[in-house]
């Protein structure tokens, strides 16, 4: 689900919604098989696992064979661990393997794959 900019709910409605962070990301679907690999797609369904070798240990960070997919946002962090559109605008320029291999080892956590457990009923993902 996409979220969407809109008017706040008044008061009498506000239990209705529910509101997530604005992380101003790149939306991409994890695909990981339970096999140790991983396969990243753009919300176009274009194949960009190669642009994030900095995810490759995604995977590993799950117990071991669990399949699933995992509907999130690449972000890049500034200096003080905060979302950074530039530096993901930064991040998003590089396309040669030793570029990003230099910019990912120079920054710890350059890309973070901010996850939604879309398994979960809306009101325990956003609570």
């Amino acid at each position: 689900m996409l979220a969407m900019i809109g008017p706040a709910p008044g008061p009498e409605s506000e239990a209705e919604y529910a509101y997530e962070t604005l992380w101003n990301g790149v939306r991409v679907i994890a695909h990981l098989p339970g096999d140790g690999s991983l396969r990243l797609l753009s919300q176009t369904e274009r194949d960009v696992t190669d642009q994030y070798p900095e995810l490759q240990t995604l995977p590993g960070l799950l117990p071991a064979g669990l399949q699933t997919v995992l509907d999130g946002e690449i972000i890049a962090l500034d200096g003080e661990g905060q979302p950074s559109v530039e530096r993901l605008q930064e991040r998003m320029s590089l396309h040669h393997l030793r570029a990003v291999a230099r910019t990912s080892s120079a920054s710890s956590g350059h890309a973070t794959l901010a996850r939604r457990e879309r398994s979960l009923p809306i009101a325990r993902r956003c609570p």
